[in-house]
């Protein structure tokens, strides 16, 4: 019995000496862990990971803000508001009057949550555009970005209710738009309105 395990193993040695080094760590990470390469982390790790490291840095400045782990940061103007007139008031505008979300959070002015609750937890950002050109041609191109929207919005409040998480499932309109539908449930409402057409076709922004 010792004579066969010698020799099995010294057949073995043989043989995984004259193996090249791909075949090599095919048998080591066979028998023993952590000899095989990192996998490479999917799109969905990678979000998860950013969310994570969102979730922590939210929790470090909440340390920091108030000298113990947990502590609220101070209410802004904003949010001591009563009525939308108040809050619209404290809210920086753009050239037409209309309420400039993304410089109110450039500016701090504004900390949206990324749900309801107050433990709901942070998302990270997704930071890549669609563009949709309707049948009219590239004159009415739209671009859609998703990292701005994602920045105020948590991707629950238009998947899937509004959108399928496909490019190019839904059909959007300007009728649509304009009943308060697809982009028109926030835009015209809470949202710089749909008649600010250069905002989203860019080749219209000389119209």
């Amino acid at each position: 019995m010792i004579l066969v395990a010698v020799a099995g193993t010294c057949l073995g040695s043989v043989l995984f000496v004259g193996c090249s080094a791909e075949t090599n760590q095919k048998i080591l990470s066979t028998f023993f862990d952590g000899t095989d390469k990192p996998p490479v982390p999917t799109r969905r790790v990678r979000r998860d990971l950013l969310q994570e490291i969102a979730d922590l840095k939210r929790q470090l400045t909440g340390q920091t803000a108030g000298g113990s782990e947990g502590a609220e940061e101070a209410p802004r103007p904003v949010d001591r508001a009563k009525t939308w007139e108040e809050a619209a008031a404290l809210l920086p505008k753009d050239g037409d009057g209309n309420v400039d979300w993304v410089r109110a959070l450039k500016e701090g002015v504004i900390a949206p949550r990324p749900g309801p609750s107050r433990t709901a937890p942070q998302q990270a950002l997704v930071s890549f555009d669609v563009t949709l050109v309707p049948e009219g041609g590239d004159d009415f191109r739209a671009v859609f970005s998703h990292e701005v929207h994602t920045a105020l919005l948590a991707c629950s409040s238009c998947h899937p209710a509004l959108y399928q998480m496909k490019a190019g499932a839904d059909t959007i309109t300007m009728d649509q738009i304009n009943g308060g539908e697809s982009c028109g449930v926030c835009h015209g409402t809470i949202a710089f309105a749909a008649t600010l057409c250069a905002r989203c076709h860019p080749a219209m922004a000389g119209g």
